[in-house]
């Protein structure tokens, strides 16, 4: 197979995230299976940037997302993740929208057990409280 070794090459991309996905649903099947384990899937995101903030912007979603994790009720069910950063681009305002595809894993009893299940309101609420930002979303 060949590589142009273009960080943004399309074709390249597109070649990466099938093998990502392939091995990420690898992974699933194992910790459902054998792990008995189960997922929740977020997207983390924010109203978007224009170029000459894009990395700035980035860094301080690696940092919120990391403050996200650290937080006690979501250390108590997140038993592993697995979050990519995806990038669109707005050709009609000419900006950027990063955000994070988040797959955490979780015990099966997280969907049971109402003490430990964090809703959406609750996930949106999180996520604003580490970017100190109102206007930031989940899904």
């Amino acid at each position: 197979m060949y590589f142009s070794k273009v960080r943004f090459c399309p074709i390249c991309a597109g070649k990466k995230a099938r093998k990502d996905a392939l091995a990420l649903s690898i992974m699933m099947a194992y910790l459902k299976q054998e792990e008995k384990k189960d997922f929740i899937f977020l997207t983390l995101t924010a109203p978007n940037v224009p170029a000459n903030e894009l990395e700035d912007e980035i860094k301080y979603y690696n940092h919120s997302f990391k403050k996200l994790m650290e937080r006690k009720e979501v250390k108590t069910i997140a038993k592993g993740y697995a979050r990519k950063l995806e990038i669109t681009y707005n050709e009609e305002r000419d900006d950027y929208h990063p955000h994070f595809h988040v797959l955490i894993v979780v015990n099966k009893s997280y969907f049971t057990q109402t003490a430990q299940y964090i809703n959406h309101d609750r996930w949106l609420e999180l996520w604003q409280q580490v970017t100190k930002k109102s206007n930031h979303n989940t899904s």
